[in-house]
């Protein structure tokens, strides 16, 4: 475990590998103590209940006979430049790319409800997130994203998306395409 020596925590979504939904990973430090909310006789006294033994099973597979290899920013990278070229007062979330997955995409577009346009883009087949699962439906500014300093009028004008390794070009333009014109529609209101 010497490649985790600088993390205190990481967790991730056992779908984003083609596993069961449901399931996810959490690794914490051993240097890092934590007191259980439910008591119980599972992972060292941390977790109380029955394993899901189905749900490690698949976890495990999945993670085995993920092809690590087709993992590309080459669909992130073509959406943002296509933003960046076409989309005016948009900007892009959180870490610059070379410390970002290559799959992840957070932009902010300026006077535009990232619910709003979330529905536009599902309305036109497209799937999208305003943040993370825990936090939907919330009314409630991400705290994530007030945490990273981001100017509290442009909190709640962002989308995520996470691309797939197997979209085309021409399902890219599309995307490019419906992205602009639902921005552009919604900002007509302001």
């Amino acid at each position: 475990m010497k490649k985790f020596k600088d993390i205190d925590f990481l967790t991730f979504s056992g779908h984003k590998l083609n596993a069961l939904k449901g399931l996810g990973v959490l690794y914490i430090n051993n240097n890092i103590e934590i007191k259980p909310l439910i008591y119980g006789n599972q992972e060292n006294g941390k977790f109380a209940g029955t394993e899901n033994i189905i749900g490690i099973a698949s976890l495990g597979k999945a993670v085995e006979e993920y092809d690590y290899n087709l993992i590309s920013s080459y669909s992130r990278d073509y959406v943002y430049d296509y933003i960046v070229k076409n989309i005016a007062d948009s900007y892009l979330i959180g870490a610059p790319f070379k410390n970002r997955l290559p799959h992840n995409l957070n932009v902010c577009f300026k006077g535009v409800k990232g619910d709003s346009l979330m529905m536009m883009l599902d309305m036109n087949g497209f799937q999208v997130s305003t943040g993370s699962a825990c936090s939907a439906g919330s009314p409630l500014p991400s705290d994530t994203l007030a945490a990273i300093g981001m100017d509290k009028n442009d909190i709640n004008s962002c989308i995520r998306m996470s691309f797939g390794r197997n979209g085309t070009r021409l399902e890219l333009d599309d995307f490019c395409e419906k992205l602009n014109i639902c921005v552009k529609h919604l900002r007509s209101f302001v």
